[in-house]
């Protein structure tokens, strides 16, 4: 599916609502724990700010999530508020404008944390797949659980904890690690 193409020069007259979707992979958001995707959806308006752009929409996606402890893939869906700055990419001083672009993306570019919501542009273009890329990635759990009390699986047989209970017997802890578990009570 091609990136919408949204222009910005039409939001200097009045604000643009626009609305669209995109079509990310597994390899685009670096798989695991990754197992569906549906199409990323994106939806607001677009204001003139100065020089800059004001974007204010929605994100919305649903998907399957492996979850950390048992593997088990299962269903979750979001759709989270966007609020970014729009800015125009300044040109290198002494570089011409046209080839920057490919340019800009070997550099390495320091952000100061205050403009942590700014997305910059090469061409008066929404840059649409890329802001959706890095608001799906922000979102994603570090580690997915399918539910808050999932009990993993066996370290000794692998069976599903959260299905059926197995008869392995759990290693008594190393005694020099003891203390740690009083420490674990305390807090």
């Amino acid at each position: 599916m091609a990136e919408p193409r949204i222009h910005l020069e039409g939001a200097r007259e009045k604000p643009l609502e626009f609305s669209g979707e995109t079509t990310l992979s597994g390899a685009d958001l670096g798989g695991d724990p990754l197992v569906s995707l549906s199409p990323v959806r994106m939806s607001g308006t677009i204001t003139p700010v100065d020089q800059d752009y004001l974007l204010d929409g929605e994100l919305s996606w649903s998907g399957e999530l492996a979850c950390s402890r048992c593997v088990s893939p299962y269903a979750f869906s979001e759709a989270i508020p966007l609020h970014l700055r729009l800015r125009k990419r300044p040109a290198a001083p002494g570089k011409p404008e046209k080839g920057r672009a490919a340019e800009a993306e070997d550099q390495e570019i320091e952000v100061d944390p205050g403009e942590i919501d700014v997305v910059s542009f090469d061409e008066p273009v929404l840059p649409f797949d890329e802001i959706a890329r890095e608001q799906v990635l922000m979102a994603l759990p570090m580690k997915p659980l399918c539910r808050e009390d999932c009990r993993g699986l066996c370290p000794e047989c692998g069976r599903d904890r959260n299905v059926s209970e197995c008869s392995c017997e759990t290693r008594p802890v190393d005694p020099r690690l003891e203390v740690l578990k009083s420490l674990k009570q305390e807090v």
